[in-house]
């Protein structure tokens, strides 16, 4: 069974970013989207109109900077490897909880379709604003490979 990472959350948090579940290398290195390939942090940098910082403290304090809090959907699963469709058992974070914690908290942004397939699942009921985005994956999908397009799809959904 593979454990997810803490929030990174402060009291003054307005959007919510939901991952699936950390990948293997983000879970050695407890960090969000370690993953050197992954486009989560440049994706987010441009967003915000921030450098792109190495030190990932400095990633964290940008996030809370712009009141945005990041977590998964899932709390931990079974997975092999760090692929998303190898999620099995998957037990979800006490979103509710959370939200109740952070009523500031007005549109939740999940990157991927299984972040967003997850949450339906275990939130059906949830009434706040959210979206599925283009996965920040290194995976390429067809229809979107560059940072620039995965960029793009981002900025039309996420409320600044």
């Amino acid at each position: 069974m593979k454990q997810g990472l803490d929030p990174i959350e402060n009291e003054s948090c307005e959007t919510l970013i939901l991952g699936s579940l950390p990948g293997d290398i983000s879970i050695k290195l407890q960090q969000y989207y370690a993953h050197p390939r992954n486009h989560f942090w440049h994706i987010v940098a441009a967003l915000l109109t921030e450098p792109l910082y190495e030190d990932y403290s400095e990633r964290c304090a940008m996030l809370l900077r712009h009141k945005v809090a990041l977590w998964d959907v899932l709390h931990a699963a079974e997975r092999e490897g760090s692929l998303d469709s190898s999620i099995k058992n998957g037990q979800p974070n006490d979103l509710e909880r959370f939200l109740r914690e952070h009523p500031r908290i007005r549109q939740i942004i999940l990157n991927g379709s299984t972040a967003g397939k997850c949450f339906e699942k275990h939130f059906p009921n949830l009434d706040i604003p959210h979206v599925v985005v283009r996965s920040s994956s290194p995976i390429p999908a067809k229809e979107c490979n560059t940072l620039e397009e995965k960029t793009a799809l981002w900025r039309k959904a996420w409320i600044l």
